[in-house]
């Protein structure tokens, strides 16, 4: 059957647009910046470096760990605006618009209901929980996500008979690991699509080879100096088939025990209310013949082989397995085209369903950010405490990037690194003990933290939520 030609009133559009503007501004108000955890503050860090650097300050910021294409976009946007972490958040925000955008002109309708398209676009990636917290974070990941899809799209179009499309396809896909390289899995599929490629664009598919030979030289020649094997030495230093079947998991994050192994873990993208709150309810609807065609196949293979490495991954992290959250969008997609004809059949009540469902969704992403409001207003709480201290010197595990952030005047030294012989008088000390004598046993900070105490520490406080801080005999 022809797809019938769509067309999106302007209320429609902008209805997308409501969920994260609203979930930003309450971020706003409740006092959040975008910043908890390791990662976020690295990524503050590098954008500020960049900014110095362009300015003629300090040294030009060389990759250790994460690539600097976000970073970097952040930085230039920040420039317009003033700061740099309003740039971050606002890449991130506007990343989850173009996904939201992108998907809603790919997919097509043969009863040519544009409501249904905007229905699904709100509900399955707008709305969803996991996704929209990251949208409000300093974080890489829903731009890269934003660079994939784009490259999926751009890949699919071109084997479909839209020339030149191979090579924007092939210039996201190198962007998207400029900005995360964990989405190396997810792009492999596009990669051998792209080399293939439709027989009467032949002259281009031999171009687009010689481009991603290229890339891959290069990444090959960074990687053996020094400079690009974040990838290498992270990631795939610490996969093993092992992992897919294991439930405690040892890495350099040290020893975790997870309530299920990590090949079903992985399948929660799938189920989980917070990747997809729709996902349980289509699975029903799903049939063999909806990955029939090569535009399927390619997405399936996408998540296939993105499930498969991270199960093969130390440790357990929403955030990492989000990075496929839109390709299962894209295979539930027919399903949800299913269900929507079901339904109308029965006379069922969708509005009201669908009501209750985005009230239901906005509630769970209430409570996925709840931990990260909380993190937030720790690492500023223990950053407080350390400059009334006027420390020069603080040790710390967990902490320091936020400490590097809120108190720049203070050398901070992380326990994590390293085995420490000697500890400076004077110094503060700011650990969780409980997470060192479980989580981190046999470990650096462990360690560290005993060499501490047989020096001799003083209380300085000591908090409820199990945080310590002292100061160094």
């Amino acid at each position: 059957m022809a797809t019938v030609k769509r067309s999106y009133p302007v209320g429609s559009t902008l209805a997308l647009i409501i969920p994260i503007v609203v979930a930003l501004s309450w971020s706003c108000l409740v006092g959040y910046e975008g910043l908890s955890g390791q990662d976020a503050h690295d990524y503050y860090h590098i954008a500020n470096a960049w900014k110095a650097w362009w300015k003629g300050g300090g040294v030009r910021p060389v990759m250790i760990e994460h690539p600097h294409g976000y970073p970097i976009t952040g930085a230039l946007l920040g420039t317009l605006f003033g700061s740099s972490l309003i740039g971050l958040r606002l890449l991130s925000a506007l990343s989850m618009l173009a996904i939201a955008f992108l998907l809603r002109g790919y997919f097509k309708n043969p009863d040519g209901a544009a409501a249904d398209i905007n229905t699904f676009v709100l509900t399955a990636v707008l709305l969803s929980p996991f996704l929209l917290r990251y949208a409000l974070m300093v974080m890489s990941d829903v731009p890269a996500m934003a660079l994939v899809v784009g490259t999926y799209i751009c890949t699919v179009r071109w084997l479909q008979g839209s020339l030149g499309l191979g090579f924007l396809a092939t210039f996201l896909l190198l962007l998207s690991l400029g900005f995360r390289l964990a989405t190396v899995p997810l792009l492999a599929p596009m990669v051998l699509a792209l080399v293939h490629g439709p027989l009467k664009a032949r002259r281009e598919r031999w171009m687009i080879f010689t481009l991603l030979t290229a890339a891959a030289g290069l990444f090959v020649f960074m990687t053996m100096g020094g400079s690009g094997g974040a990838f290498v030495d992270g990631p795939l230093a610490d996969w093993s088939p092992m992992n897919l079947f294991s439930r405690e998991l040892h890495s350099d994050d040290g020893t975790l025990v997870y309530p299920f192994p990590n090949i079903v873990y992985v399948l929660c993208l799938f189920v989980h209310p917070g990747f997809i709150p729709l996902g349980i309810l289509l699975i029903p609807f799903v049939r063999l013949t909806d990955f029939a065609k090569v535009p399927a196949r390619l997405a399936l293979a996408a998540v296939l082989c993105y499930i498969i490495f991270i199960a093969g991954l130390p440790f357990q992290n929403d955030r990492v397995l989000l990075l496929a959250q839109p390709f299962v969008v894209v295979l539930y997609y027919p399903a949800f085209l299913r269900a929507m004809h079901w339904a109308r059949l029965r006379m069922f009540p969708i509005r009201w369903v669908s009501g209750s469902l985005i009230a239901m969704q906005a509630a769970l992403f209430s409570r996925a950010m709840m931990p990260f409001f909380e993190q937030a207003r720790l690492e500023r709480e223990l950053a407080s405490v350390v400059s009334e201290a006027h420390a020069r010197i603080v040790y710390t595990h967990g902490m320091g990037a936020a400490f590097v952030t809120y108190c720049p005047e203070v050398v901070v030294i992380e326990l994590w690194y390293e085995r420490l012989k000697m500890f400076e008088r004077g110094a503060l000390v700011v650990v969780n003990p409980e997470d060192l004598k479980g989580q981190w046993k046999d470990e650096p900070p462990s360690w560290n933290w005993e060499g501490l105490q047989a020096q001799g520490v003083e209380v300085v406080q000591e908090r409820p939520d199990g945080w310590l801080v002292a100061r160094v005999r």
